[in-house]
């Protein structure tokens, strides 16, 4: 137990072993996307796979679907507790708690830039069309995007 935090096994069990994955920003052209899709098919994962791309009918060879909403079924938000139980399962999470003479990140602040890159995400919704991060540095509590894509539809207003 970290800081009185306690995770139920269900919680852990939908954190782990979700039922579907929304690829948000899924693209032929973004090799995070890419790394993701192999990793999920080649990983064995047996649950549904959502390709959100609005203006492409496949990515990866497989159909896309436009918006969140269109998949019909909830999407949770993810939370600063998800962020760091997912940060914990990297295989490189040794080099953030200073393996290798790497300087250990502050995982409060890391983890509070993932939640709001999350929440941004949250809050553009459906009209989100991609967001990318690569890379993030991690430099002790300074994190910082070094390159960064976001592109969403205008409401027109």
């Amino acid at each position: 137990m970290a800081r009185g935090i306690v995770f139920s096994t269900e919680r852990l069990r939908t954190l782990f072993e979700p039922r579907s994955i929304a690829l948000v920003g899924a693209s032929d052209k973004s090799t995070w996307s890419l790394m993701i899709h192999v990793g999920l098919t080649q990983g064995g994962f047996d649950g549904m796979v959502y390709y959100i791309n609005p203006r492409n009918p496949s990515v990866h060879g497989q159909p896309t679907i436009a918006r969140l909403t269109d998949i019909g079924e909830p999407v949770e938000p993810v939370t600063r507790t998800d962020v760091r139980a997912m940060l914990a399962e990297l295989k490189g999470t040794r080099l953030l708690h200073g393996a290798r003479g790497f300087k250990s990140a502050d995982m409060d602040v890391l983890v509070e830039v993932i939640y709001r890159t999350a929440e941004l995400a949250q809050a553009l919704g459906d009209r989100l069309e991609s967001l990318e991060i690569n890379p993030l540095r991690v430099d002790g509590s300074q994190i910082e995007a070094l390159d960064a894509v976001i592109t969403w539809e205008s409401t027109g207003k």
